[in-house]
């Protein structure tokens, strides 16, 4: 990249050292800021570069490691060298992991592009703000790499702070998303906090309706016009996506009571400072929408109905994958439980449907409020489906029954009571996702194979398609039906369900029974050896496949739109 002159950024190191920092600044405006962390408080240090040469540079020490009293100080600093509009200067920050809030805090005050480069990869929800909000991610190594897949939800680059290619995203010419423009059909507007292209599996729930909407309400000879709105700064690169930074809790001077209170109870407040961005942004649209479907997790903008409905006379519906308040995983106190609820119900009250993956999330939601309820379960993608089908070819000749596992193994849901139950010579089992137990036993077991996250689906049901079986764990919760269980339908594969509580109970076993190939059995050795023992794949195609699809769940959702067409 030949860089322009006087091309300005800001480059911010927070756990100190030069990050290479003359050779940065050549041909261009450097601020430099410096975090050095005390046993008590911290000194921010600020130096001015310019094509190479350090020009000044200059200091302030505080007692306390405060993340709005740094940023102050920081823009402070900065401003005395060079009082420019500081909310235009692209943002390049050095090792964020060591003051995740302190980098949440600065960026989001600054408003600007920022590109993060880590050097190690720990996980926490102030990272995840930042991965967010950051155009790009880079990491040193294909080992911290894998490290990333395994927990973060957005890719990570390689490239360390001294290699060009973290600079040239950052410099590279930006993209602005306008407000969007009004098209003669029924407007149907997506919120959401995670969108395009982080990984997670909400993300690609959203991600089929915006893409799939509007075609499929062609087919009954409707015109809908799909547009998302998300706190995911990549996703700007996407078309019809809009983004809006959410510029951190310690900048949410409206939501300032609301944050205390949570905090104090030690709940999750992601997406509650995000909460007036996105009211500022509506804003800025001259034109209103017809359907708003807020889609939450996390809850910090569940109540952001309320807002639509002062701006715009819109349908309001609010998209629950999992309840709030009512989310036994959560392991709620009864005080933070009683306030989730009342906060889940206040934005009920204020919307004209709910729609969520299952009857019994449906019963616990905003239990007792008097509103439209419908089931749109996530579904398997039946074009990646028949991508994958399509000249698949399985070649099996070691005699091994495959066992698959698709997605997260979590901390409290482990594998290794499996593991451990499988015959060596009879088994393999393969994984392809992210591995947050304690023991991370599966990659070192004889029978497991670790394939890491694999981000490309059409390649993952291929993987799948080669097995005979997908193992489910479950905790035993009321509420709980696993995205997988429709990518194992997809494929046909047969359903093992590994449970902590009583087998054939909750959502899972109402959403799966009646279907061919489904088994259950406790989380217990003996209960587990017992059944792997005795199992033969059944290999069985099931004729109710495509009624599993996320084609089929969708109609169920234009079918709520289209209840509300008068409003066009």
């Amino acid at each position: 990249m030949n860089p322009t002159p006087n091309e300005r950024l800001l480059v911010a190191a927070m756990a100190g050292g030069d990050p290479g920092i003359k050779a940065l600044s050549a041909g261009r405006e450097v601020d430099f800021v410096e975090r050095v962390p005390h046993e008590v408080g911290l000194t921010i240090r600020h130096e001015k570069w310019v094509d190479g040469v350090c020009r000044s540079e200059r200091a302030v020490r505080h007692q306390v490691a405060d993340p709005a009293l740094f940023t102050a100080a920081a823009i402070r600093l900065v401003d005395q060298t060079a009082p420019t509009a500081m909310r235009s200067l692209p943002c390049l920050i050095h090792q964020p992991e060591a003051a995740p809030t302190l980098v949440e805090t600065l960026v989001g005050a600054l408003a600007s592009r920022v590109v993060l480069v880590f050097e190690d990869t720990p996980y926490n929800g102030s990272i995840l703000r930042l991965e967010n909000l950051a155009e790009r991610c880079f990491v040193p190594d294909e080992d911290a790499a894998r490290r990333w897949a395994g927990q973060h939800v957005v890719t990570a680059d390689i490239a360390r702070i001294d290699e060009p290619k973290p600079l040239e995203v950052l410099m590279a010419e930006d993209v602005t998303t306008d407000p969007p423009v009004a098209p003669e059909a029924h407007r149907v507007l997506i919120v959401s906090y995670f969108g395009p292209p982080s990984t997670l599996v909400s993300v690609q729930r959203l991600s089929y309706w915006h893409q799939h909407l509007s075609s499929l309400a062609a087919e009954q000879g409707v015109d809908l016009h799909v547009e998302w709105l998300t706190a995911t700064t990549a996703g700007r690169h996407h078309d019809r996506v809009h983004t809006v930074m959410d510029r951190s809790d310690n900048l949410a001077d409206g939501r300032r009571a609301q944050l205390v209170k949570m905090h104090s109870m030690e709940m999750p407040t992601i997406g509650v400072s995000w909460l007036d961005a996105v009211a500022s942004e509506l804003d800025r649209w001259a034109e209103p929408f017809d359907t708003v479907i807020i889609s939450v997790g996390p809850f910090g903008y569940v109540d952001l109905g309320t807002v639509v409905k002062e701006r715009w006379d819109a349908q309001v519906i609010l998209d629950f994958r999992d309840p709030y308040g009512g989310d036994a995983r959560m392991g709620f106190t009864l005080e933070r439980r009683t306030w989730a609820n009342t906060h889940e119900r206040t934005a009920i009250e204020a919307a004209d449907a709910i729609v969520s993956v299952n009857t019994r999330c449906l019963d616990v939601i905003g239990r007792g409020v008097d509103i439209e309820r419908r089931i749109v379960n996530n579904g398997y993608d039946d074009a990646v489906i028949d991508a994958a089908r399509k000249g698949f070819a399985a070649e099996r000749d070691d005699g091994f029954t495959r066992l698959a596992y698709c997605g997260t193994i979590f901390r409290h849901l482990p594998l290794d009571e499996v593991l451990d139950a499988l015959p060596a010579t009879r088994y393999r089992l393969l994984h392809a996702g992210r591995d947050q137990s304690p023991s991370q036993a599966l990659a070192h077991h004889v029978v497991g194979q670790s394939l890491g996250f694999i981000t490309d689906h059409v390649e993952l049901n291929r993987i799948l398609l080669g097995c005979d079986a997908g193992i489910i764990r479950v905790g035993g919760e009321a509420t709980t039906a696993t995205t997988k269980v429709f990518e194992y339908i997809g494929c046909d594969l047969d359903i093992i369900v590994v449970t902590d509580g009583a087998p054939r109970s909750g959502a899972l076993h109402q959403m799966t029974d009646g279907l061919e190939g489904v088994f259950w059995v406790r989380n217990d050795p003996e209960e587990l050896a017992e059944f792997f023992a005795d199992y033969v794949p059944s290999q069985v195609p099931r004729p109710e496949r495509t009624s599993f699809s996320r084609r089929a769940q969708t109609q169920n959702l234009i079918d709520l739109i289209l209840t509300d067409r008068s409003r066009c």
